[in-house]
């Protein structure tokens, strides 16, 4: 996902899948979004909107969020009834890991 440098749209709205398939999370006790830049934990919280049966999260941004350009590594944390953890990573067609790119802006 590539987005520039101060814009709040659109949306983080991220699928939790297993394998290609959707996790329906509606049993799940909490849900938190998880963006790292450069090492360092950039947000940690709760979705703005969800879902939870078709797995999806939705996160409004925030301007600290997306104040400077480079790659932000995301992962979806949930936890289930026992307090189980369970962490999702937004995944590419291919597999790979789906980072968010902050583009530079001329303005």
């Amino acid at each position: 996902m590539n987005v520039y440098r101060r814009d709040l749209k659109p949306d983080l709205t991220i699928t939790c899948t297993d394998n290609g398939t959707p996790v329906n999370l509606t049993t799940t006790t909490a849900q938190r979004i998880i963006g790292k830049k450069d090492g360092a934990v950039l947000f940690d919280r709760a979705p703005t909107s969800s879902t939870l049966a078709s797995g999806v999260v939705t996160m409004l941004w925030q301007t600290a969020d997306l104040a400077t350009s480079g790659e932000i590594q995301v992962e979806v944390e949930v936890m289930w009834p026992g307090s189980k953890p369970q962490t999702f990573v937004p995944r590419t067609a291919e597999g790979a890991r789906e980072n968010i790119t902050v583009l530079p802006d001329i303005a």
